[in-house]
């Protein structure tokens, strides 16, 4: 999980890259499987323009972002 104290303190390392949206979703995907399988939830994800849609962030931080928040 992030740590809000340490963002605030400007004690986090942030590494900046070129990240594929549609691949950390479908990363994010995989990794939630078995929780969506075992409460019986189907998740569908249209793709159409994802696939080409990059973004330049800390690709690390915002899967656990977005991990986070679909785990809820």
């Amino acid at each position: 999980l992030l740590e809000y104290s340490k963002l605030e303190a400007g004690k986090v390392e942030v590494l900046m890259s070129e990240v594929c949206i549609y691949d950390l979703i479908m990363n994010c995907k995989e990794n939630l499987t078995p929780q969506l399988k075992e409460k019986n939830i189907n998740v569908l994800i249209h793709s159409n323009q994802l696939e080409s849609f990059k973004l330049f962030t800390d690709k690390t931080k915002l899967f656990q972002i977005i991990l986070n928040i679909l785990s809820n």
